[in-house]
C-alpha cells in the first residue's frame, strides 16, 4: 500500500471491491499483506493521507485516553452533518457537550426498554412472514423489513408518533400539525435512504467530500428536513402554555422530543437533534438484526440452541408479555448479538482527526510494537471491521459464527463494535471490560441491543428454524455509512412445531388456527400419537 504515492490504485481497488461486494475484506487483507505485524499503516487516497489502524491499544487511545486530542473530522463532522445536522453525533467541543446535555437526562432504563414500543410494531413485521401450506413462509429479505421496523420504532421513541412505514393504513392516527402540514412519509424514507447512498459515495474522497455538490442530495436533505421541522413545531406547539409541566401532559408514553423540548425551545435545535437520533436508532439496529439473523438462518444447531435459552428465560409463548430486561439477561441471546456485531461490524470505520501533535502507542518500528508520532492534522481511520477479523485475536475460527466465544472471553478494547470512549457515553462512565448490563452501555448500543433482542426473541419464539434461500452463495458485503450483508438476507422461517417428519399431516392442519400459540395448544391435546414431540424439553417450554 506504501508505494502508491498519490492513492489512485488504491482507490481503484477500493472501488473494484465496492462493487464485488468484497470491500470490508479487502481492506483487512490489504493490512495483512503488509506485513504479519502491519496493524496501524498509512495510506494514500487522491487529495489525502491517512492512517488506518486495526489495534486495539491504538483505538482505546484514540477514543479513550486521548480522546481530547481529537475531533470526528472531515467524513463525520463535515460530510454526514450535511444530510443529519450539527448533533451530538457529528459535534465537537462545547457543541457536543451541548448535545450531550440534551440528550443524556432522556435516557433512563425504563424508556429504553418500554416493551409496549416494540411489540405492535414487531406483530406488523410478524404479518410479513406468514406460513404456506407447508408450514413454511415465502422467501422474504429481511434488510429492509427491519429499517421499516426501525423506523417505526424510532420515530414512535422520538416523536410520539411512529411513521408506520410498515403498514401504512395506520397512517390516519398521525395528527395534524399546528403549523406545518405532514410530509409524505414514504417521499422522507426514500430520500433519507438515497442521501444515505451518496454520502457513502463521498466518504472515499475524505475531506473534498464535503465540496462535490449535487442537487439531488441537497433535495432530499430538505425532504428529510420536512419531517423533524413538522414533530418538532408539533411537540412545541404542545409545550407553548406549560413549558417543563410534564406531569401536566396526559400522553401515556414518554418520547424524546417532549423531553428535549423541555429544556430548549429552539426549534433548529431540536430538529437536528431529532435527525441525528433517528438516523443513529435506525441504521444501526435494523442492520445488527440483519446480520445476526443472516449467520444463526446459516447453523441450525446454534438456532436451536438460541431457542433453548429463550425458553428458559421468557418461554416460547409469542403472545405472553415480552420482559426486555429479561432478555438482557438470557446469555446466550447476548453472545448471539455480541458474535453478531463482531463478525457483521455494522459500523465497520471510524474516522478522527488529530487537533494536536499526539502519539500512538504501537504502529512503529519493524515490530509494529514501537509508537508513532501523529502531527496536528493527520486523518486516522479505525479499521473496526479488520480487527474484528483478525486470526491472532480470535483464533483460527475468526470467521465462524460462533457465540460460544463470549462465555470465557471479556468484551474489551478488541472488540469495539459501537466505539468507546467519553464520546460514546450517555449516562455513565465508561467501563469497556464490563460485562453486558444495560446501564453501562452506550445509548445507541443500548437501544440496538434491546430492540434487537426483542425482535429475535418473538421470531425464535414463532418460528422454530429459519434458512437461507440460497446458502451456496458467497457472502458479499454491502458497506456504506454502515456495512450490511448485499443480499439483505433472503431467508424462508417454518412455523414453530410444525415441522418434524413425524407428525401425522391430517392433524397439523386438522385443528383451527387462531394463533401460534393455540396452535401449539391444539397439537399438545390431539393425543398419544404425538407424544413423542411433547417429551422434548424444548417444546415443553412454550406449553402450558
Amino acid at each position: 500500500m506504501s508505494n502508491d504515492l498519490f492513492g489512485f490504485k488504491a482507490y481503484k481497488a477500493i472501488m473494484a471491491a465496492r462493487r464485488n461486494g468484497t470491500l470490508p475484506m479487502y481492506l483487512g487483507q490489504a493490512m495483512s499483506a503488509a506485513g504479519k505485524n502491519a496493524h496501524t499503516l498509512k495510506q494514500h487516497f487522491p487529495g489525502t493521507t491517512m492512517i488506518m489502524t486495526r489495534d486495539p491499544e491504538n483505538m482505546k487511545t484514540i477514543l479513550s485516553t486521548r480522546w481530547g486530542h481529537y475531533r470526528l473530522g472531515p467524513v463525520r463532522g463535515d460530510l454526514v452533518s450535511t444530510l443529519i445536522g450539527k448533533n451530538l453525533f457529528t459535534s465537537d467541543g462545547s457543541a457536543w457537550k451541548h448535545s450531550r446535555s440534551l440528550a443524556r437526562p432522556q435516557f433512563t432504563q425504563s424508556q429504553i426498554t418500554d416493551a409496549g414500543l416494540f411489540e405492535n410494531h414487531v406483530r406488523e413485521l410478524s404479518r410479513k412472514l406468514e406460513i404456506g401450506e407447508e408450514s413454511w413462509s415465502s422467501s422474504v429479505t429481511l434488510s429492509p423489513l427491519f429499517h421499516n421496523l426501525t423506523m417505526d420504532v424510532a420515530s414512535e421513541f422520538l416523536f410520539g408518533y411512529s411513521m408506520h412505514t410498515q403498514n401504512p393504513a395506520n397512517r390516519a392516527q398521525l395528527p395534524k400539525g399546528h403549523n406545518l402540514p405532514l410530509p409524505e412519509l414514504d417521499v422522507v424514507r426514500e430520500s433519507f435512504d438515497e442521501a444515505s447512498e451518496w454520502l457513502s459515495i463521498l466518504t472515499q474522497f475524505g475531506r473534498w467530500g464535503r465540496w462535490i455538490w449535487s442537487p439531488r442530495f441537497n433535495r432530499n436533505v430538505q425532504q428529510v428536513k420536512k419531517l423533524d421541522d413538522f414533530f418538532v413545531d408539533l411537540a412545541l406547539s404542545q409545550n407553548v402554555d406549560a413549558v417543563g409541566a410534564a406531569e401536566k401532559n396526559t400522553k401515556q408514553r414518554y418520547y424524546l422530543i417532549e423531553g428535549m423540548s423541555k429544556i430548549t425551545q429552539d426549534p433548529k435545535i431540536l430538529t437536528q437533534e431529532a435527525r441525528g437520533l433517528l438516523f443513529a436508532a435506525r441504521s444501526t439496529t435494523a442492520t445488527l438484526m440483519t446480520w445476526v439473523s443472516y449467520y444463526l438462518s446459516g447453523q441450525p444447531d446454534t438456532y436451536q440452541k438460541l431457542r433453548v435459552s429463550i425458553r428458559y428465560s421468557v418461554g416460547l409463548d409469542p403472545n405472553a408479555p415480552l420482559d426486555p430486561i429479561k432478555l438482557l439477561h438470557c446469555t446466550y441471546l447476548q453472545n448471539c448479538l455480541q458474535e453478531g456485531v463482531r463478525l457483521g461490524t455494522p459500523t465497520p470505520l471510524i474516522a478522527r482527526e488529530a487537533i494536536q501533535d499526539t502519539m500512538l502507542p504501537r504502529g512503529g518500528g519493524e515490530d509494529g510494537e514501537a509508537p508513532v508520532f501523529i502531527p496536528k492534522g493527520t486523518l486516522i481511520t479505525l479499521n473496526l471491521f479488520a480487527l474484528h477479523h483478525r486470526k491472532d485475536l480470535y483464533g483460527d475460527d475468526v470467521e465462524e459464527f460462533k457465540p460460544e466465544r463470549w462465555e470465557v472471553r471479556e468484551r474489551s478494547w478488541d472488540m469495539s463494535a459501537f466505539g468507546g470512549g467519553p464520546r460514546a457515553c450517555i449516562g455513565r462512565e465508561y467501563r469497556p471490560r464490563k460485562r453486558v448490563v444495560i446501564l453501562n452501555l452506550i445509548w445507541a448500543e443500548q437501544f440496538a441491543l434491546v430492540q434487537t433482542s426483542y425482535v429475535l426473541a418473538r421470531i425464535v419464539q414463532r418460528y422454530d428454524k429459519m434458512e437461507k434461500v440460497d446458502s451456496s452463495r458467497d457472502l458479499k458485503y454491502d458497506m456504506k455509512i454502515v456495512n450490511r450483508p448485499a443480499s439483505g438476507a433472503q431467508l424462508t422461517f417454518a412455523f414453530a412445531l410444525l415441522h418434524y417428519p413425524n407428525f401425522p399431516v391430517q392433524y397439523i392442519f386438522a385443528p383451527p388456527v387462531k394463533s401460534s400459540y393455540q396452535r401449539t395448544q391444539d397439537l399438545f391435546v390431539l393425543g398419544d400419537e404425538i407424544g413423542q414431540l411433547v417429551l422434548d424439553p424444548l417444546l415443553l417450554g412454550g406449553l402450558p
